[in-house]
């Protein structure tokens, strides 16, 4: 038996589409709660990322994008007068796929939360 193509969706439907700017004010809203004024701790930042990257990937499932896999990464840097750059690469179709960022920075602490959506057909 072959399947026709109208059992596939190869785009998101109407309202199902990656939004970065409300991923990244979604961002803002749990690196806020969560970093606050919280001094640098190089003790704490691995379950601190891991508490974040699941809050972000479970805030971001539950806003309603159908059919997308998350990638979350979040990166913890002590504020100690030093430069940090971070780059990724990825290979994707610009038309469904998206990233949204959101970097919180404290006098202690800058904090980047990196969500990376690709549609999964």
């Amino acid at each position: 038996m072959e399947r026709g193509l109208q059992g596939y969706a190869m785009k998101p439907r109407p309202g199902t589409k990656f939004m970065k700017r409300d991923v990244e004010k979604k961002l803002e809203e749990i690196l806020t709660a969560k970093v606050g004024r919280e001094p640098y701790n190089h003790d704490l930042t691995q379950p601190l990322t891991k508490d974040l990257c699941s809050e972000i990937q479970s805030a971001v499932t539950n806003m309603g994008y159908e059919r997308y896999k998350l990638v979350v990464q979040v990166t913890i840097a002590e504020a100690a007068a030093q430069g940090l750059r971070i780059s990724s690469r990825c290979l994707w179709d610009p038309e469904v796929d998206n990233f949204a960022e959101f970097t919180y920075s404290n006098e202690f602490q800058h904090v980047t939360a990196l969500v990376f959506a690709c549609y999964w057909e």
